[in-house]
């Protein structure tokens, strides 16, 4: 029986960039309990294999041609994950061939790593579904590009299915105003009656 730190894999499609940063948080999560088992009860080596996940290196190759991929966060993260995985390696190596587990300060520096790189993951995860929000972080309003993206499907839906052609408009504007509103007279168009 093989234990494979990995939920996911190579071949299956990255959804969004968000939506598979959830998934190196799962993978990481699951992976950290495979290298506690590996390297504190070295004798379950024979059916534990502790491998690196393979979630993180996709989103990677996901979202190498994207323009915000080179910012020093993104840069940061791979430094990270490097360092983290290199350090958990040495540790079930020393482990499996010498029985040697690691000291407390050298478990404390790799956790340290662990949870810097989660936090980090964390982050990022949260400002990418915040730019994919279409809302203004500092103004919490729709940005045009936001709005561009919800009206466009919007219309393709009208278009298939011909809502609003009986009138012309789509449907999901009125063909006039409200019952209750009326202009007042003397007071100017698109005033409310008191």
């Amino acid at each position: 029986m093989t234990m494979s730190a990995s939920l996911s894999q190579p071949d299956d499609p990255v959804p969004t960039p968000a939506a598979s940063l959830a998934m190196v948080i799962d993978d990481h999560s699951r992976w950290v309990g495979a290298w506690h088992c590996a390297v504190f009860y070295p004798d379950m080596a024979a059916w534990l294999e502790v491998r690196e996940p393979e979630s993180f290196p996709a989103w990677q190759a996901a979202i190498a041609g994207r323009a915000w991929a080179q910012q020093p966060v993104v840069e940061r993260l791979a430094d990270l994950h490097g360092t983290l995985h290199r350090m958990a390696r040495f540790w079930v190596e020393r482990a499996r061939a010498d029985g040697i587990r690691p000291s407390a300060h050298d478990y404390a520096a790799l956790m340290a790593r662990f949870e810097a790189f989660l936090l980090l993951v964390r982050r990022v995860e949260r400002a990418l579904a915040e730019a994919a929000s279409g809302l203004d972080v500092l103004t919490g309003l729709r940005t045009r590009r936001g709005m561009v993206e919800e009206i466009i499907p919007t219309a393709r839906i009208e278009d298939t299915f011909g809502f609003g052609a009986e009138r012309g408009a789509p449907a999901s504007l009125p063909a006039g105003p409200p019952p209750s509103w009326r202009p007042a007279a003397g007071r100017g168009p698109g005033r409310l009656e008191a």
